[in-house]
């Protein structure tokens, strides 16, 4: 069962990989788009210094938008993978009650074997012991 909890594991890592170089590409493509605002020709050497001020921060406002819908993604993914953690935590939980459970259950069964060998060897020995009383009984009033 450990081999399950660590192949999960494993996978969520490289979700988390895959996620990650997907983020960077993304944020890549944002930088790229605030280098084309600099070539823009609404940015020409024609448009004042405050028209460019508030084109740049029209894409600043678009890319924190975008970056902070990613961390919002990011966090739903990190709750999704932390409860399936614990459903499998739970999982595990529960099939280690039912080992235990049947651990004891064998328990049970040796403690019944156990008792019934004791008897057995009782037995077995008063009829020896009893066997010798016999012979010996017989022989001497032979």
């Amino acid at each position: 069962m450990p081999e399950v909890v660590t192949k999960k594991a494993e996978k969520n890592q490289e979700l988390l990989h895959a996620l990650e170089t997907k983020m960077e590409a993304m944020i890549q493509k944002k930088i790229q788009d605030m280098n084309v605002v600099k070539k823009s020709p609404r940015l020409s050497s024609g448009s004042s210094l405050e028209e460019k001020f508030l084109l740049v921060n029209e894409r600043i406002v678009r890319v924190e938008e975008e970056l902070k819908h990613q961390r919002d993604i990011l966090i739903d993914l990190k709750k999704d993978m932390d409860r399936r953690f614990e459903e499998n935590q739970r999982y595990m939980d529960k099939r280690f009650e039912q080992m235990d459970k049947r651990f004891e259950q064998m328990d049970k069964r040796f403690e019944q074997m156990e008792k019934r060998f004791v008897f057995m060897q009782w037995l077995i020995m008063v009829g020896f012991v009893t066997l010798g009383t016999l012979i010996s009984v017989i022989k001497i009033f032979d």
